[in-house]
């Protein structure tokens, strides 16, 4: 992100003309293509901004699906047009977040609070397995740990067993964490949390 590339892209949207409809799957797909998937140094992240209604909402997931790599995918909605299932979804797939912003004239104030979030992932590259246990979790690709947005995640298993072993990275030193499931506090409503996941 030097001058020289800041003024490529500023000068590539400022000759850009919004008309027609909505076409997603292309852009997206063209901005998930990595051109160095095996740099584990940078953490790749796509910012995708629409005002628009979204349709096909299989073939973005498929999309993001089969794409994605090791991208993060961040959904940003403008005013009431985009929908918001889909667009929950696709930041999901995509280990992002989804930003809803219902006032044009939030634009820049809630852009600036994403960017400087998404500058500053706290863990990343989170794995989480419950040993000793039968827990299926999901889902099964957990998103990067930011500053003051939880991780959720859920299990379902015949018993109450085993440890919890989350791993990541802060910057480049490995993290981890052992949490005895024994040893949880009772809750109610997960398994209907757990459910409504599970079919999403």
């Amino acid at each position: 992100a030097n001058a020289e590339n800041i003024a490529i892209a500023k000068s590539f949207v400022g000759g850009l003309t919004a008309d027609g409809g909505t076409e997603m799957i292309p852009p997206l797909r063209e901005a998930l293509v990595d051109d160095t998937p095996s740099d584990a140094k940078r953490l790749r992240q796509v910012v995708f901004i629409t005002d628009g209604a979204i349709g096909n909402e299989q073939e973005l997931f498929a999309t993001l699906s089969k794409n994605r790599g090791r991208s993060r995918v961040f959904m940003v909605g403008i005013g009431s047009a985009p929908n918001s299932f889909l667009m929950t979804r696709a930041a999901e797939l995509g280990r992002g977040t989804f930003t809803f912003i219902g006032d044009a004239g939030q634009v820049a104030s809630r852009m600036q609070e994403l960017f400087a979030k998404i500058g500053q992932p706290v863990v990343t590259g989170l794995k989480a397995e419950i040993a000793g246990s039968n827990a299926q979790l999901t889902p099964g690709s957990l998103p990067d740990l930011y500053r003051g947005e939880p991780v959720l995640m859920m299990a379902e298993a015949t018993g109450l067993k085993g440890t919890m072993r989350v791993t990541g990275s802060i910057g480049y030193t490995p993290w981890e964490v052992n949490l005895p499931v024994a040893a949880a506090a009772q809750g109610k409503g997960i398994s209907k949390l757990w459910a409504h996941r599970k079919i999403a």
